[in-house]
């Protein structure tokens, strides 16, 4: 099974709900997939302030879409995975990251 089989239109949804989208991001440097904001805020009731508020939610979060994106990103484009997680480590948290 490919990673991208375990992001369901439900994960999709879910995450627009919280302001970030699992985007393809041909041609970015950054890697083909990202977690990245919602940019318009009339696609989401939630708008976050940047791409790393998105991650902010991906990497502490506990429901299943954050788990599938989490797995989708490491293994669809490991250097926003590492990025991700290079962030995370820097940030103050009582739990330790999903790295």
């Amino acid at each position: 099974m490919q990673h991208h089989d375990n992001w369901m239109r439900e994960h999709a949804t879910a995450a627009r709900a919280e302001g970030w989208a699992l985007n393809a991001a041909d041609g970015s440097d950054n890697g083909p997939w990202q977690i990245q904001r919602i940019d318009d805020p009339a696609q989401t009731p939630v708008h976050l302030a940047n791409d790393r508020a998105a991650w902010a939610i991906v990497m502490n979060g506990t429901r299943a879409h954050h788990m599938a994106a989490r797995d989708f990103v490491q293994h669809a484009n490991p250097a926003e995975w590492r990025a991700m997680c290079e962030w995370q480590q820097q940030q103050p948290s009582d739990s330790p990251p999903p790295c």
